[in-house]
């Protein structure tokens, strides 16, 4: 049987959580706070579960807004200590990957990490040297074959 993971992200301007193959997200730019939790509720009972039927509770850890973050992290610990569940803490730009399966076609592996590096610059609008992978410590900085940075 496939596991039963609530996947909370709010590191980004929108907020959403899936269950299964089900996705919510919100159309407010950062209403994070207002709208998680009623769109937890929401997903729980279109997928007819209580929250001591799930196997965990995910939540996207950066990089991304800090605020939203936190936001996350707290609703993610919450439900979760609620509910006896363990959290999965997931980077952003692995969440990324995961969806976009890189492993599939012409993105495999590393391949795909500076395209979606790129692409969380421009959406957070940020240089790219500022993306990190999951702390401050960790810099996503690419170079060519000669040794530029790009």
């Amino acid at each position: 049987m496939a596991k039963r993971i609530l996947t909370i992200e709010t590191t980004g301007h929108f907020a959403s959580v899936a269950l299964n193959n089900r996705q919510i997200m919100n159309d407010t730019d950062y209403s994070h706070l207002q709208e998680i939790t009623p769109m937890i509720v929401q997903i729980m009972a279109e997928e007819d579960l209580k929250g001591e039927e799930l196997d965990a509770v995910a939540v996207s850890r950066g990089p991304g807004s800090f605020t939203g973050i936190r936001i996350g992290m707290a609703t993610a610990k919450g439900f979760a200590q609620i509910w006896n569940k363990p959290v999965i803490c997931v980077p952003t730009l692995d969440g990324i990957k995961k969806r976009v399966r890189p492993g599939m076609g012409r993105c495999q592996g590393g391949f795909c990490s500076p395209t979606v590096t790129k692409i969380i610059a421009e959406y957070l609008g940020v240089p790219i040297t500022e993306v990190r992978k999951s702390s401050a410590d960790s810099p996503v900085v690419f170079e060519s074959g000669k040794g530029e940075k790009r």
